[in-house]
């Protein structure tokens, strides 16, 4: 099943507070960006579901960063990326 990727307004903060920090650069975001979407698209329910605060959401690793999401219909929701050590400190 094919969905359609959709991002939340806050997922742009995250990335340039990732950028700004150094943390991730230009075109390390557009390669995030890309397999990302790739990747989601086409089998976004394989990726675990998160427990706790967070439960009934999904993660999607990228080296040493998660993306956070959730489906919706037909849609694949993206909702925060950061540093694994810092994404589950936040609330959604």
């Amino acid at each position: 099943m094919a969905y359609k990727i959709a991002y939340k307004e806050s997922v742009l903060r995250d990335l340039e507070k990732l950028s700004k920090g150094g943390a991730l650069r230009l075109i390390d975001q557009l390669a995030l960006m890309d397999q990302l979407e790739k990747d989601l698209a086409d089998n976004a329910d394989a990726y675990p579901a998160m427990n706790g605060q967070f439960k009934g959401l999904r993660r999607y690793g990228f080296g040493n960063y998660r993306i956070v999401f959730t489906i919706m219909e037909q849609d694949v929701v993206i909702l925060r990326i950061g540093q694994k050590r810092n994404i589950s400190k936040k609330p959604i």
